[in-house]
């Protein structure tokens, strides 16, 4: 598993709430393949794609004192979301209202 911090703790709970476990797997596997090992060498933020279908789920990290910190996430056509507005909550909120299986799908 590969060390990873948060900006914030709304990263933090979308990370733990709300992404699939195949999402966090999929960030897992890319962070730790040595191939990757350019995204420890950029010094801004890279966008991952954690998912492509039914919906697209981005994740935007930086590495910084020899660890990964996910800086926001972007779903679909939805606003980056860092927690810094109320619609990143409203949109987390709205996320919440879909079943527990389709959000497994979706994110």
């Amino acid at each position: 598993m590969i060390n990873i911090d948060f900006q914030n703790n709304f990263i933090r709970f979308i990370y733990h709430s709300v992404l699939s476990v195949k999402s966090k797997q999929k960030l897992d596997e890319l962070l730790s393949d040595p191939i990757n090992s350019t995204y420890k060498k950029n010094k801004s933020v890279v966008k991952i794609f954690l998912k492509q279908k039914p919906q697209q789920v981005l994740a935007y990290l930086k590495f910084e004192k020899n660890k990964f910190v996910i800086k926001g996430y972007k779903f679909g056509k939805s606003d980056y979301l860092t927690g810094r507005k109320n619609a990143h909550f409203k949109t987390v909120q709205s996320i919440f209202l879909i079943d527990k299986e389709e959000r497994e799908k979706r994110y």
